[in-house]
């Protein structure tokens, strides 16, 4: 993979295998799972006052699934699990 998206905070010997953001596309989609989150946050409230708190949390678990899913898909999908991000940065950045 020439330009990954996400990448290893830890090297490969280490028994964690967290990932982390490696280049502006892979902080967007950082950024947009918080968004994801804060806007989360909005309906549960809105839906909460509207039609009740169960519904706002259920309203609210969806969008969080659903920015999660997204968020891991995508970490798989453009992450490089060979290299860390140190690696792909160099040592100066």
């Amino acid at each position: 993979m020439s330009d990954p998206w996400f990448a290893r905070r830890f090297p490969v010997d280490d028994p964690r295998n967290a990932m982390a953001p490696a280049s502006w596309k892979g902080w967007a989609v950082a950024g947009g799972f918080i968004a994801a989150m804060l806007a989360g946050g909005l309906v549960f409230a809105v839906v909460a006052i509207a039609f009740g708190v169960i519904w706002g949390a259920i309203a609210f678990a969806c969008i969080a699934t659903g920015a999660a899913a997204t968020l891991i898909a995508l970490s798989v999908a453009k992450g490089d699990a060979t290299r860390t991000v140190e690696d792909i940065r160099g040592p100066d950045a």
